[in-house]
């Protein structure tokens, strides 16, 4: 039997959401003698939903004998199902961690030799023999199974698969550079929201920049900087089905995008678009490459050497920066 089961438990969402959600453990048989343990939470944001998927392998890091966790974010674009190779502590399973582990960074995947290939093996594999989280993930009309275009460079002649193309950034540069410790003491958030020292607060969102033979643009996903009225007033329209309807909020790009001079302080306008989406940022007009790129568009090589740079050597490494979204 490819799959055995342990248990199905139940756990409360840690982003404050209030909701319940299933976690099914169990045991995934692959090829003729090899297994690894998975994790699969099942939660619904905005009524939308997706799956955290952790698999439990061997050791991966040299001279580290721990077992290790690769984090899986699945969720719905366009009625396909997306998966994102996650760093772990954006995972709602990342309070209940076990300390006798190693949870390897979006980065530590990417950088393993074959790592990625194995993760997407495992990840298809599981999802057509766990019947539960299939049902759940097509749930939605019309979802297929995981699936994505590929772009092939103008420029360079390299293809690219567009879920993978697309960085976003963990959290804002200020409270990256905090150590973890000072980080859990002085800042609350999550995958959308976070607030430093109860006074600085910050909104996550896409920067989108026109992309030459695409119907749909680049995404950067970056954090705001925003007054406190600001950060009050996105919270209070958050479910609001007309929230798209608001006038642009301001903010400040609070994050250094690779390949330009200083990004952050850039101001930005915040256009809220709806509650099952990130609201967009656009820069104010001003002097400088990355208002260009977002005015004027980008070709398909510049978009993949940002996606080229994020995985292999972003200036917001150890899976702060560069992150498919």
């Amino acid at each position: 039997m490819p799959i055995a089961f342990a248990n199905v438990d139940k756990q409360t969402c840690p982003c404050g959401c209030g909701q319940v959600f299933s976690v099914f453990t169990g045991n995934l048989d692959y090829a003729s003698d090899s297994s690894a343990i998975f994790q699969a939470a099942h939660l619904k944001h905005a009524d939308d939903p997706h799956v955290w998927l952790l698999f439990r392998t061997g050791p991966w890091v040299r001279g580290d004998p721990r077992d290790c966790w690769v984090t899986l974010h699945l969720y719905l674009r366009d009625q396909d199902i997306v998966t994102v190779i996650a760093d772990p502590q954006e995972s709602p399973l990342w309070p209940t961690r076990s300390q006798e582990h190693r949870y390897l960074t979006r980065s530590e995947v990417l950088q393993q030799p074959g790592g990625k290939e194995w993760v997407i093996e495992r990840r298809l594999e599981f999802e057509e023999q766990h019947r539960p989280t299939h049902e759940f993930l097509n749930e939605s009309a019309g979802a297929s199974p995981a699936t994505s275009d590929v772009v092939i460079c103008t420029v360079c002649g390299r293809t690219h698969d567009k879920a993978e193309s697309e960085l976003y950034f963990q959290m804002p540069d200020e409270v990256y550079a905090l150590s973890e410790e000072e980080r859990d003491r002085r800042s609350k958030g999550n995958s959308d929201l976070w607030v430093l020292d109860e006074k600085r607060f910050y909104v996550r969102g896409l920067l989108p920049l026109p992309v030459a033979g695409r119907a749909k643009p680049y995404r950067i996903g970056v954090w705001a900087l925003v007054s406190p009225q600001t950060f009050t007033r996105i919270n209070e329209l958050w479910s609001d089905p007309a929230q798209a309807g608001e006038p642009r909020l301001p903010g400040v790009l609070s994050n250094q995008i690779p390949f330009h001079a200083e990004t952050t302080d850039l101001g930005l306008e915040i256009e809220l678009t709806g509650p099952k989406t990130r609201p967009n940022f656009f820069l104010k007009p001003i002097e400088h490459p990355l208002f260009a790129e977002q005015s004027r568009g980008i070709d398909e090589h510049r978009a993949l050497e940002y996606s080229d740079r994020s995985a292999r050597e972003s200036p917001c490494d150890s899976g702060h920066g560069a992150k498919t979204d």
